[in-house]
C-alpha cells in the first residue's frame, strides 16, 4: 500500500481556511479493504500544522475474497480515491509561509503522513470435490439432522486444483489460512513526503482564498500577521 499521487488545493466550501488534498492510495483488490484514513499534515521540515480528516464521499465498496481460485488473477492493484481537509489555523498559515520564503523559488512544500485502517482477508478456499455415489456405492438416501430423508448426491473429497470452481452456489468453503482467523484490522502509516505546491498556485490560488475567509472570521490583518508575497 502507498500513496500513488496527490493534488492539492485550496477549499471553496468550508467556512474556514482549509485545504483539500485529492490522494490516490494503492492497495490490494480483494485482499485489502480500506475502512478509514486520517493523518497529520506536516511542514517540510517535520512540524504539525493540522489534522487531516476524511471527506470521501461516494466512495466504491470493497470486497473481499479468499485465495486459491480461478479468481486470483484478479487480485491486483487498485487504486483507492479519498479526499482529506486539513483546517488550516493562522499559526499554521504563518509557518508554512515562514518556510516558504525560506525556500529560494518561494515554493510550498508539505508532507502527508496517513494513517489507514484496513481489514485484510486471510481466508483460502477449501478445494472440495463432489464424487457421486453411484461411484462409490454409497447408500442413496440419507436421514439429516433435521429429520429428513433425503437423496444423497454425493460425497465431498479434498485434491488441490489452482483454478478451482463450481457451479453450486453453496459450495465455497473457506478456511482460515493456517489458523481460525479469517479477517484482520490493522493500521498502516503511509507518508508521502516533498509535496509541491509551486509559489504560482500558493499566491493566487491558496493563499489568496485563506486571505479572504480570514477577513471575515478575524477581521484585517494586522502588519505582523500579514501573508507577503
Amino acid at each position: 500500500m502507498e500513496i500513488k499521487n496527490v493534488v492539492a488545493k485550496p477549499s471553496d466550501k468550508t467556512i474556514y481556511p482549509a485545504m483539500i488534498f485529492e490522494v490516490e492510495i494503492s492497495h490490494r483488490r480483494y485482499q485489502e479493504a480500506i475502512v478509514s484514513i486520517d493523518g497529520l499534515l506536516e511542514s517540510d521540515d517535520g512540524k504539525i500544522l493540522a489534522n487531516l480528516v476524511d471527506a470521501t464521499i461516494d466512495a466504491k465498496p470493497s470486497e473481499i475474497a479468499a485465495r486459491d481460485s480461478n479468481l486470483d488473477s484478479k487480485f491486483t492493484e487498485i487504486v483507492y480515491n479519498s479526499i482529506l481537509i486539513a483546517q488550516l489555523e493562522k499559526k499554521a498559515v504563518d509557518y508554512i509561509e515562514k518556510r516558504r520564503l525560506e525556500n529560494k523559488k518561494r515554493d510550498v512544500f508539505l508532507t502527508l503522513n496517513l494513517n489507514v485502517k484496513i481489514i485484510v482477508g486471510k481466508t483460502r478456499i477449501s478445494h472440495l470435490h463432489s464424487i457421486k455415489t453411484k461411484i462409490t456405492g454409497f447408500p442413496q438416501r440419507i436421514n439429516t439432522a433435521s429429520g429428513r430423508t433425503s437423496n444423497v448426491e454425493g460425497i465431498m473429497v479434498y485434491a488441490y486444483d489452482p483454478e478451482f470452481s463450481t457451479e453450486f452456489v453453496n459450495r465455497w468453503i473457506i478456511s482460515g489460512d493456517g489458523s481460525p482467523v479469517f479477517l484482520s484490522l490493522i493500521s498502516q502509516s503511509i507518508k508521502k513526503e516533498g509535496l509541491r505546491i509551486s509559489s504560482t498556485d500558493w499566491i493566487h490560488d491558496a493563499r489568496a482564498r485563506i486571505k479572504t475567509i480570514r477577513k471575515v472570521d478575524f477581521g484585517q490583518e494586522n502588519s505582523h500577521s500579514r501573508l507577503s508575497p
